[in-house]
């Protein structure tokens, strides 16, 4: 895989819910896999 070809973003949930009290911790991944 190439190094440029990986994107990592991160957003805060501004105060919405147990996440944005600090009282959650959440993950999310997402993967595209395409055959050239």
């Amino acid at each position: 895989l190439d190094f440029g070809a990986v994107s990592v973003k991160a957003t805060s949930p501004e105060g919405i819910g147990a996440l944005g009290a600090g009282e959650g911790i959440a993950a999310h991944a997402v993967a595209l896999i395409d055959e050239t």
